[in-house]
């Protein structure tokens, strides 16, 4: 599991941010990010997109999602924003027998209410926000 990248965990491996919304990568730009990683299976975080990439090369690129923030808005390398359009938590079950896998995405509600009233106690109506809508507050 990495975060970002295995050489930069501030950059995200299958999503382009310039653009300032996250867009998929190609493949040939995701395979020389992954540079030299053979593993079957890649899982990587970063984005909080719950996203399953076959590549090429026949690796499959697994992003899990988000257990907490689905939403947020950020400017550093430039001003971006990540959306996921729901409060609920992700992850993804990966099965694998013999020479099939099988990835299942998973969403689950959770007391998010609770999170995003913590949010406002610590002057975050931003975070607040994200987290009941899976949106980011444009203000």
């Amino acid at each position: 599991m990495i975060h970002g990248t295995y050489l930069d965990d501030s950059v995200y491996m299958i999503e382009d941010i310039t653009s300032g919304k996250a867009i998929l990568r190609d493949d040939k730009k995701i395979l020389e990010i992954i540079d030299d990683i053979s593993s079957t299976f890649v899982l990587c975080g970063n984005s909080c997109l719950p996203r399953c990439i076959t590549l090429s090369s026949g690796q499959v690129v697994i992003n899990p999602g988000s257990v907490g923030l689905q939403a947020f808005k950020a400017e550093n390398p430039n001003e971006y924003s990540i959306e996921n359009n729901t409060p609920h938590a992700s992850y993804v079950i990966l099965t694998v027998e013999d020479n099939t896998y099988a990835v299942e995405p998973v969403r689950v509600a959770y007391d998010y209410e609770k999170a995003a009233l913590k949010a406002e106690e610590n002057n975050r109506p931003d975070w607040a926000y994200s987290l009941r809508t899976g949106k980011v507050l444009n203000k």
